[in-house]
């Protein structure tokens, strides 16, 4: 029994173009970092999949060798878009993440007060701020968005950096909201008291 051949109109139609946040990707697929046999097996897998969009595990990321050859340093920032998977955090019970957050914000100081003052900004923008090269603002923006801590989006041929004060305000949750508690009940009874004697 011959098995015959499908139409012609069976072969995978064209993906329209999809944008998002001033951004085109022509891909619908999403790639993570994991699972490959080395870092040139993975490279090799991003390119012939033909995907524009790349998730990077924040427990996978080791932030002494950023610029020395590290799984970020392998990912063309200019070919894919560079997504932080938070997915296996185990939120602030986990020591990786608090490491990652940590180091982030004692190494970047003024660029996070830069993006505090005013989102939004370009790399050229927080260059002319800062009293560091090009590249070692790169090199701080790649670890604050492995940290979570900055987003960015493109707009054209710019690159715009975010703010996402998420992480920190989860620290403040768990260890700092608890000893604004009195201070505000405080606050409290002495307005209250002080309505009753204006009363």
């Amino acid at each position: 029994m011959s098995v015959s051949s499908p139409p012609a109109s069976a072969a995978v139609p064209a993906v329209e173009p999809l944008g998002i946040a001033g951004r085109t990707f022509h891909s619908r697929l999403i790639l993570g970092t994991g699972k490959y046999r080395d870092a040139e097996t993975m490279v090799a897998a991003l390119a012939a999949s033909g995907t524009e969009v790349v998730t990077v595990a924040l427990r996978r990321v080791n932030l002494d060798e950023l610029g020395k050859g590290s799984l970020i340093d392998r990912i063309d920032p200019k070919r894919y878009l560079l997504l932080p998977n938070t997915a296996t955090r185990r939120d602030l019970d986990d020591p990786m993440t608090i490491t990652i957050v940590r180091e982030a914000v004692a190494d970047s100081p003024e660029l996070l007060d830069l993006l505090h003052a005013s989102d939004g900004r370009t790399l050229n923008d927080l260059c002319e701020h800062l009293d560091m090269t090009r590249q070692g603002v790169t090199q701080h923006l790649g670890l604050l968005e492995a940290a979570n801590l900055v987003a960015s989006v493109r707009r054209g041929r710019e690159k715009l950096h975010f703010l996402n004060p998420v992480p920190l305000q989860e620290i403040y949750e768990r260890w700092i909201a608890k000893f604004e508690k009195p201070r505000l009940k405080a606050l409290s009874e002495l307005k209250q008291r002080l309505e009753k004697t204006h009363g």
